[in-house]
């Protein structure tokens, strides 16, 4: 029984993206509807070997099996492509757990008890409604917060960093939000905290003292993502999209 064709995956960059590197055998109608399916980033040679972003290969992991299994192409991943894939399944898990339990009341005291240990700097009374929120979202890996303007979502966005601060997850913000919103997230940085964080804006470059850093959607892009990117891997780093539905416009 012969053995068959193999692509291999691995992680590799900074950032990191996964490297597919096709072997003898595999079929062309397979190999090149990978880019088309996956996004693939430009790559010295297209024919032997593709560079996929990380978010875009987690998105298309579903169809990518489906695709080796009709073409009955092996798929040889390295061990930090099977842990990215343990953790999407492990969220993934998550979120349907959360979503079964959706209706039960988040524990406000766990969430207080969070932003009460010794080194916090967090000193704004939360509102209960905001209690409830950051219980919510201290429970999740990844959450959103939809309440109506004015609900302080700001105020309970710097309670979530500084509780998970204190938990040792993050040492920093990545704030994206219109320039209009820099401001709130400024002032907000002074009435939540008794020793505020460092705010910065990005204005092309990152300042030595920034923990929280302000950036608009239109930079993150060329030729800044890579400066971003590499501020962001030095440290563990909690990215906020402030008025999310900006992303819609690409």
């Amino acid at each position: 029984m012969s053995q068959a064709p193999l692509v291999r995956a691995r992680l590799a960059g900074r950032p990191p993206r996964i490297e597919l590197i096709r072997e003898d055998g595999v079929d062309d109608d397979f190999w090149y509807a990978l880019p088309l399916r996956l996004g693939a980033l430009d790559s010295p040679d297209g024919d032997r070997q593709l560079v996929i972003p990380v978010e875009r290969f987690l998105a298309g992991r579903l169809w990518l099996r489906d695709h080796c299994s009709s073409y009955q192409v092996g798929l040889d991943l390295d061990e930090p492509v099977r842990r990215l894939l343990r953790r999407a399944q492990e969220e993934n898990r998550v979120v349907r757990e959360r979503l079964e339990q959706s209706h039960a009341p988040p524990d406000l005291e766990i969430a207080m008890a969070a932003l009460s240990t010794d080194g916090t700097r967090f000193t704004r009374q939360l509102r209960d409604f905001q209690q409830r929120d950051l219980a919510k979202l201290l429970d999740l890996s990844h959450g959103a917060n939809f309440s109506v303007p004015g609900a302080g979502k700001t105020t309970v966005t710097y309670a979530l960093y500084e509780a998970e601060r204190l938990r040792g997850r993050f040492q920093r913000l990545l704030v994206v939000a219109p320039l209009s919103a820099f401001e709130a997230w400024e002032t907000e940085a002074e009435r939540c905290f008794d020793s505020p964080p460092a705010v910065r804006r990005f204005e092309g470059s990152i300042p030595w003292d920034c923990e929280v850093l302000l950036i608009n959607y239109q930079k993150l892009k060329d030729p800044y993502f890579d400066q971003l990117t590499a501020w962001a891997l030095e440290a563990p780093t909690q990215i906020v999209l402030d008025e999310a539905h900006r992303m819609k416009r690409g």
